[in-house]
């Protein structure tokens, strides 16, 4: 037992910075010469830049992978970026392992832009604004430029918001958390605000670093309708997060919403949540790029058009993830006519079948009610903006 006699086992406490960029080019140069080897200053300018968010072991574990594949390759040579690639794919760095002890799904996903049919402006203003910063950090750490730290993703279910985010995250070669906005929330009081400090400081570990909310109105409500105060804390908390969100600039935020009118409208408001994207249903033009690759994979008949006015008829009212639940009932459609046969080819009469057992998941007249509620949701946006002080 401790009483107030006890010495102190812990009588001062260090906190140890993360390696800056000076520090980890010394170290990893340093380590190549331990083991008598040397590489191009380009290359060694590549690897400190990949290594953001790495302690010294992860540094030490990178250069032994990259030596181990330059040994198995049998050839007399130095390392070369080839080493390094399958160095930095074969393991991860300790901050990151500790998300995923967490069970906070954090990895750096496959997708790219290519694998996203449609929506050319929004792909585009991603891009723009947040994949410029990373790609050209040095540019704008020097500009007069305020970087947008929040991005609102909004729209109708299955329109693609996740899937954005997602391949956002990739083509920035950054890390990415994904959480669901009700995976933070705790009945015990404290605790909801302690998840949102302990999600934030996981990502400050292993920037750079892309953080997605999904249901994000479930986790942030307007202030002010909570009889218990739990989710006014959790508002307060995630401000507060974000204004230090703001002075970082390796830390992106972005949620994702169906439902914009119910989330707290500070965080709406410039230096948060400020760049607002609509991602709506997709156009006759959206729907076969869609089609186009999901069916990629897949052989088709010769007649099969996607571009044919007919059949675009049928899918006009789909969303994306409703046009992947029509190229999978193709599928089995296909597969159970042709399953003792070598190769399975989908037939128009195979797609024509699967439109009519895939329902659309949002009906004709919801469509139209939905996209009433968001333009009209757009406009006192400005006039907030305008009107009303930061909170």
């Amino acid at each position: 037992q401790f009483t107030e006699e006890t010495p102190l086992f812990a009588s001062q406490i260090l906190t140890i910075e993360p390696l800056n960029i000076i520090q980890r080019t010394s170290i990893i140069k340093q380590l190549i010469e331990n083991k008598k080897q040397t590489i191009s200053e380009t290359l060694l300018h590549s690897i400190v830049n990949r290594t953001e968010s790495f302690v010294i072991k992860d540094l030490y574990t990178l250069i032994d992978n990259a030596l181990l594949h330059s040994w198995m390759s049998f050839e007399d040579r130095q390392l070369s970026n080839i080493d390094f690639d399958y160095a930095f794919d074969e393991f991860k760095p300790i901050s990151v392992k500790l998300l995923d002890d967490d069970k906070k799904k954090t990895s750096q996903t496959t997708l790219h832009w290519s694998d996203i049919g449609g929506m050319v402006d929004l792909k585009q203003e991603l891009i723009q604004t947040v994949q410029w910063r990373f790609e050209h950090s040095n540019y704008f750490a020097n500009a007069p430029i305020r970087l947008i730290s929040g991005v609102l993703l909004y729209g109708p279910s299955g329109c693609g918001k996740t899937l954005l985010a997602q391949t956002l995250a990739n083509e920035c070669k950054v890390n990415f958390i994904q959480i669901k906005g009700p995976e933070l929330l705790n009945k015990y009081v404290g605790s909801s605000e302690q998840n949102i400090r302990d999600l934030f400081n996981r990502a400050r570990s292993v920037t750079p670093c892309i953080i997605l909310f999904d249901e994000f109105e479930a986790l942030v409500p307007r202030r002010g309708r909570d009889s218990a105060g739990v989710t006014d804390r959790v508002v307060n908390q995630l401000l507060t997060e974000l204004d230090g969100v703001e002075s970082l600039g390796d830390i992106v935020v972005i949620a994702a919403t169906s439902r914009p009118d119910l989330i707290d409208p500070a965080l709406l408001r410039p230096g948060r949540l400020d760049k607002h994207l609509y991602v709506g249903f997709p156009s006759k033009l959206d729907i076969v790029s869609i089609l186009k690759i999901w069916t990629k994979k897949i052989q088709l008949a010769n007649n099969i058009k996607f571009e044919d006015e007919t059949f675009l008829s049928h899918c006009e009212m789909y969303t994306g993830a409703d046009i992947k639940a029509l190229v999978y009932n193709a599928q089995l459609a296909a597969f159970d006519e042709y399953q003792s046969k070598q190769s399975i080819i989908i037939h128009k009469h195979h797609l024509m079948s699967a439109i009519k057992q895939t329902p659309y998941s949002i009906p004709v007249h919801m469509r139209n009610a939905n996209e009433h509620f968001y333009q009209n949701w757009r406009k006192p946006i400005a006039i907030d903006r305008q009107t009303t002080s930061l909170a």
